[in-house]
């Protein structure tokens, strides 16, 4: 009993350790997304998703699927990585119009939008980069500690 919790412990720590670090690295990454779509104006919009993008790469997230149980365009990094560029382009575009026309104006709202789509996946990019396994170990090995030390507590 004694040996099981021991293992349980450090599968609880050894995956938290690997959590963490995932999360900071997605973290770093995915600052400069929030950044984007705070920005005051589509120049700083398209400085901030160049950003992004490179931190996308620094951290090899650029290539293959991001969900690996279901394979789809929709959840292909290489369209991902499209898709940022092409935020990119709009928001360089939007930067060089007059403030004052509508066009302006609506593209500033799509841009707004598709920023926060782009956002939510985001996340699933994370999850499936490490995050899916780290998750639900953690969670069981917690489950599994508690019971075992609980069982040891009704044995004594």
């Amino acid at each position: 009993m004694k040996i099981l919790a021991i293992v349980l412990g450090l599968v609880i720590i050894v995956t938290g350790i690997i959590g963490i670090s995932n999360q900071i690295d997605s973290a770093r990454t995915d600052a400069w997304l929030v950044r984007a779509k705070d920005a005051g104006n589509p120049a700083q919009v398209a400085e901030f998703l160049v950003n992004y993008k490179s931190a996308l790469y620094n951290i090899g997230r650029v290539e293959g699927k991001y969900v690996s149980l279901f394979k789809y365009p929709g959840d292909s990094m290489t369209i991902y990585i499209r898709t940022v560029d092409g935020l990119i382009q709009r928001a360089k575009d939007l930067s060089i119009q007059n403030p004052t026309e509508t066009s302006y104006q609506m593209g500033l709202v799509n841009l707004e939008k598709d920023l926060g789509d782009i956002e939510t996946a985001s996340y699933a990019v994370w999850i499936a980069s490490g995050g899916f396994w780290i998750m639900p170990t953690h969670v069981c090995a917690w489950i599994a500690l508690i019971v075992v030390g609980t069982a040891a507590l009704l044995r004594s």
